[in-house]
């Protein structure tokens, strides 16, 4: 039976406010009847597809997504919808397609750059990256998630500061911003400021207690303020909670090498890989312990594919440089202190390093030089 256009309009804004209070099932049956009285109204698959996703009915959001786009194939929402829901499903490229051709309709279009910088964060595109999330935050005039972003970047550069920096306006907006307290927790207890680190989880996990990354992060909070049976019950507790993240294995990882746990933190590592093969944090780490436990030439394999993923890191640059220190390769390892330290010239420990690794091959006046430009830092 045909419905009169307020009828009509009343039937989709019911669907709407079912599908945003998470009433998927019924707000989908919505739809479903607004697609049956108007079947080529590409609004309505739109929407439709919206709800699909949020349920985690990728496929037949894309389907319905590209419905509406076959109807109206300039039709911007549908189109930054569906790259969006790329983007969580891992399809970059074709996400990164979606959203280019939405900027191309609509340079003003502040979700379409967002959601192109994660996408280009993902595949490893950090200034690039960088770009969009600048342009999302002119655009969106402060929005919290465009911070986000440009802390998410800080962070694959390894500029702590800067990172900490962003996730803070990003609080300033929306003190509850979840991502932006675990980004900013995160920063902190890398910064080894682990009080305030702890505070910040403290805070996510009081909006959801079983938040795993809260969990994960505290844990290893604790853990660098010895206190050891608390990071063990954080770490445990994120397993039963989430027994296939690989960043629940990182992390049980990392808890067991400050520990002095070498076999143990190297299977946690190796189970995160299994379950994410390019896991960035779990090659560094199992590379570290590697090295610990003086399996020299396993630590150089995980260090060398780690940099194949992120090359922005003074940190990594350093870790590998270490590793060839001790294989005696000593050309090496000081080409990766200097890259290091083009990265951030003021980093302690490549200098650090550096310095040591002039002194073993003789080169005396550049190791002091080094070690008094780490001292002054």
């Amino acid at each position: 039976m045909a419905l009169s256009p307020n009828a009509f309009e009343n039937l989709l804004q019911r669907a709407i406010a079912l599908r945003d209070r998470g009433e998927f099932v019924a707000a989908v049956a919505d739809f479903d009847r607004a697609v049956a009285l108007a079947p080529d109204d590409s609004w309505v698959w739109t929407n439709r597809a919206i709800a699909c996703g949020l349920m985690g009915h990728f496929d037949e959001a894309i389907d319905n997504f590209g419905r509406a786009i076959a109807f109206d194939p300039n039709d911007a929402h549908a189109l930054a919808s569906r790259g969006e829901t790329l983007r969580e499903m891992g399809r970059l490229e074709e996400a990164f397609a979606d959203l280019s051709r939405v900027i191309a309709l609509d340079h003003a279009y502040f979700g379409a750059y967002l959601s192109r910088g994660y996408v280009l964060l993902q595949l490893g595109d950090l200034d690039a990256a960088a770009v969009d999330f600048d342009r999302a935050v002119g655009l969106g005039k402060g929005h919290p998630d465009a911070f986000v972003g440009q802390g998410e970047v800080c962070h694959r550069r390894g500029d702590f500061d800067g990172a900490v920096a962003a996730f803070t306006r990003a609080l300033d907006v929306f003190p509850d911003h979840m991502a932006a307290l675990l980004g900013r927790g995160d920063m902190l207890r890398q910064m080894a400021r682990v009080e305030a680190s702890v505070a910040d989880f403290d805070r996510a996990l009081s909006f959801n207690p079983n938040a795993v990354a809260a969990l994960v992060g505290r844990g290893l909070a604790y853990c660098q303020m010895r206190r050891f049976d608390e990071s063990l019950a954080d770490l445990d507790r994120a397993v039963a909670v989430a027994p296939d993240d690989p960043n629940v294995w990182v992390g049980r990882g990392d808890m067991l090498r400050q520990t002095g746990h070498h076999a143990e933190a190297i299977a946690s590592f190796s189970r995160a890989l299994d379950l994410s093969p390019n896991h960035l944090w779990a090659l560094i780490g199992r590379g570290v312990v590697y090295r610990m436990a003086h399996d020299l030439e396993a630590s150089l394999s995980d260090l060398d594919r780690a940099l194949k993923i992120n090359e922005y890191d003074p940190w990594l640059w350093t870790h590998r440089g270490e590793t060839r220190h001790l294989l005696g390769q000593y050309e090496g390892a000081v080409s990766d202190f200097s890259q290091a330290l083009v990265i951030d010239a003021d980093f302690s420990q490549a200098l650090i390093c550096r310095s040591e690794t002039y002194r073993q091959m003789g080169r005396f006046v550049e190791a002091v030089e080094d070690m008094n430009r780490a001292n002054r830092t």
